[in-house]
């Protein structure tokens, strides 16, 4: 039976968290609603003495891994205003934030993580 794309979603969520968690990241809240969009993920961690904060935008699908190098432009820019209200609204000032894209094969499990350019 083929997964729904909700299953799908979820489990690739799931692994892009526990990579998270494998580089030192602890899962704060998931499919979290912010101005322009929802984060899929979203980490916190302290390093240096800065607490720091991770949007993760998961794309998950069975077989070969999606082409998250086609993600454009717009798309870019509307995660990075995501970060930026996310910082905003719950008043994170002086806390990092990065946005980052995790490509998942559903089946396999492998994947590709990509930063976001700075924003």
């Amino acid at each position: 039976m083929t997964p729904t794309n909700q299953q799908t979603g979820q489990a690739g969520e799931l692994i892009a968290l526990k990579l998270a968690e494998r580089l030192g990241w602890q899962p704060w809240r998931t499919n979290v609603p912010i101005a322009g969009g929802e984060a899929d993920v979203v980490c916190m961690r302290t390093r240096a003495g800065k607490r720091e904060a991770l949007l993760l935008e998961v794309k998950t699908r069975f077989g070969a891994l999606p082409e998250a190098e086609r993600v454009g432009p717009a798309q870019l820019k509307r995660l990075r205003s995501m970060a930026k209200h996310f910082a905003d609204q719950e008043e994170l000032d002086g806390i990092e934030m990065a946005v980052v894209l995790v490509a998942i094969d559903g089946r396999t499990q492998t994947t590709r993580w990509l930063d976001v350019p700075a924003f």
